[in-house]
Order: C-alpha cells, then sequence, then structure tokens
C-alpha cells in the first residue's frame, strides 16, 4: 500500500523529488507538540523552547561518504521540505523527528514531525493517516493546529503549529503547585478542548502535563498536543482494547483492557491526575509504602483500586476535591463526565 494511497483525502501536498519549490500553507498558525517521561511508547516528544542538539547527519550505515548523497535511500534532514526549511530538532517521536520549520517568505515557525518513509511498515503508516485525520477534524483555541501536509520521494511532513512556551509538566515543577485561580485557568483550558475532542467523536487517550504546552512565552495559554494514540469513538457502542497511553495518567481500564473500556471516561481521569498534580504539586497513588514511586505497574493498580487510597492534601479547597475524587474513580462508570466537569462548581468559579 503505497503512502499516496493511505493518506487520501486530507490536505496532502505531494512534492517532485528534491524539490525546494516554495508552495503556500493552507492556514495559519504557530505551535507545536510534547510528549514525555512514562509514556508506553519507549520514545519521548518534545516540543516548546527545550532544544535536542541536531549536529549528527542521518546515518545510512554506508561506509564511502562520498557517495551518501546519491544513494536513493538517503535523506538530507536539512533539505527544505515545501516551503519550509529545517532549523534544529525540538524532540523525538514515534515516528522520527520534530524539527522547527521556518517558512522561507514569511518566516512562519511551525513544528514539523518529518517521517522517513522508508522506516515504517504499511500499519505505522495507517497510524500517522489516523493522526493526520484527527487533526484535521478538530478546530478549537487549545488544540495543535494542523497546519499543512507535505510528501516527497522519501518523507512526510506534518506542519503543526509551533508552541514557543514550554511544557505544562515544566511549569508545574518550577512552581511546585499552583494556586487555584492559575490551575482553574489552565484546566478549563484543557477540559474545553477536550469536550471539543468528545463532541467530535475522538478521545485523546494520552492527555497528561507533557503533552499541554503553552503557546508563547506568558504561559497563559495552552495547547492540547500529541495525537499519536488518538482515536474516534463515533460508535459509543464499540469499547475500545488498545492499552496505551502513559501509565501514570492512564485509567486502570485503558492499561488493563481486557473487557474494553469507553474512551471518553479514559480521558476524564488523565484529565484528574492532570489536575491533582497542577494544585499538589505530586503524582497521586505515589504514596504506597510497598510501591515508592510507583515502580510496579502491576502494584499500582491494585493500590489505585483499594478502598481510600486516594489522598488528597488539605491546602485543597473541598470543592476542587470533590472534583478531583469524581474524577479519579477507579470505576469508569461512577467517573464523573466532561460536562459534569463543566459544571462542576470549582470550575464554575472560572
Amino acid at each position: 500500500m503505497s503512502v499516496t494511497k493511505i493518506i487520501s483525502n486530507t490536505l496532502f501536498r505531494i512534492l517532485p523529488p528534491s524539490t525546494t519549490t516554495t508552495t503556500t500553507t493552507t492556514t495559519s498558525g504557530v505551535a507545536s507538540t510534547s510528549d514525555g517521561n512514562g509514556s508506553k511508547e519507549t520514545t519521548v516528544e518534545a516540543h516548546g523552547d527545550k532544544e535536542h542538539g541536531d549536529t549528527t547527519s542521518f546515518s545510512t550505515g554506508l561506509s564511502c561518504s562520498s557517495c551518501v548523497s546519491s544513494c536513493p535511500s538517503y535523506v538530507n534532514e536539512k533539505e527544505p521540505l515545501g516551503p519550509y526549511r529545517l532549523v534544529k530538532t525540538l524532540g523525538i517521536g514515534e515516528f522520527g523527528k520534530i524539527k522547527l520549520g521556518i517558512h522561507t517568505e514569511t518566516e512562519q515557525k511551525v513544528a514539523i514531525k518529518v517521517i522517513k518513509k522508508k522506516n515504517h511498515d504499511d500499519a505505522k503508516l495507517a497510524k500517522v493517516e489516523r493522526e493526520i485525520q484527527v487533526l484535521k477534524s478538530l478546530r478549537h483555541p487549545h488544540i495543535v493546529k494542523l497546519i499543512d501536509v507535505f510528501e516527497t520521494d522519501t518523507r512526510i511532513g506534518i506542519i503543526l503549529e509551533y508552541a514557543s512556551g514550554g511544557e505544562l509538566f515544566e511549569y508545574v515543577l518550577s512552581h511546585s503547585s499552583l494556586e487555584e485561580d492559575v490551575a482553574r485557568n489552565l484546566f478549563a483550558q484543557l477540559i474545553s478542548s477536550v469536550y471539543h475532542m468528545h463532541m467530535k467523536d475522538i478521545v485523546h487517550r494520552d492527555l497528561k502535563l507533557e503533552n499541554l504546552l503553552f503557546l508563547d512565552s506568558q504561559q497563559t495559554h495552552i495547547i492540547v498536543s500529541d495525537f499519536g494514540f488518538a482515536n474516534s469513538d463515533a460508535n459509543n457502542k464499540d469499547l475500545l482494547s488498545t492499552c496505551c497511553g502513559s501509565p501514570t495518567y492512564a485509567a486502570p481500564e485503558l492499561v488493563y483492557p481486557s473487557g474494553g473500556y469507553k474512551g471518553p471516561a479514559a480521558d476524564v481521569w488523565s484529565c484528574g491526575i492532570i489536575l491533582y498534580c497542577m494544585v499538589c504539586g505530586y503524582l497521586p497513588f505515589d504514596d504506597d509504602p510497598e510501591n515508592p514511586e510507583s515502580a510496579n505497574l502491576h502494584q499500582l493498580y491494585r493500590y489505585i483500586r483499594s478502598t481510600n487510597a486516594l489522598s488528597i492534601p488539605n491546602f485543597v479547597s473541598d470543592d476542587a476535591q470533590d472534583l478531583i475524587r469524581k474524577m479519579l474513580q477507579h470505576d469508569p462508570a461512577k467517573r464523573c463526565s466532561v460536562e459534569a466537569i463543566i459544571n462542576h462548581p470549582w470550575l464554575q468559579a472560572y
């Protein structure tokens, strides 16, 4: 199955081999994506102002450096992709590097997921297609914007809004914990985006502090990024079954989906973990003396299912505690909905 075929019906540009043609983008924007610690994936995505050195070129395994540029499998990572020149590496994702790109005419900064086609089989490329389709269907001020998609003979480039303000994870870490008014403002943005996803029958399945990015240095506007695990929840009667996401943020039924699970409820759990981290400054369920730092995942989820496992410090307001407990019900049937979160007294104060 060709890449061109599986990525049909999207905003997609086929570029001739080795082209540097400048074509205009389909929409405006400025941002990126992020991933972080503890993911079920073994790779990490990082955006914002975090830089990873990009001093080594793509290794072809050839011993003769003089023939590299003529080798048909060689990918020059500095070669422009459509109208964008690739400046530096922002992070590493499941499918390859995420680059900072700059439009050659407008100087607009973007984040570009660069996917080398020869490195991935049809199943992986189908996952790329799914992520593109998901991003294409979502337009919200607090969701990373898909700006364009390009293909050359060797690469696919997913052009995304660039967020320069760093991760919410780093922000919380630097503040120890957030004042509730600050946390409420940021959490309201998150819940607004999740509500939009669910209204579009999309579930994210990897919501975490590392995937929430500040749009700029003012650090007041966040966007949700990294839709690599996102999936359709169009038929609410169907249960999802893929074990995915980051263990410390993932709902118990998502980590061990023996009987399937409802995607929206799993997203609500992750939002509960995020809110807990913002107002408390640390992860919940990490106080099991038999499992320090939650190193044993099986023990962690046994502890989560135990009675009164969730401990919330007294300095957290009663309303915030009530909302967190409603989101972190280990039984998804008892967990509150996104609509209930929006209408909760703690968020109504926003």
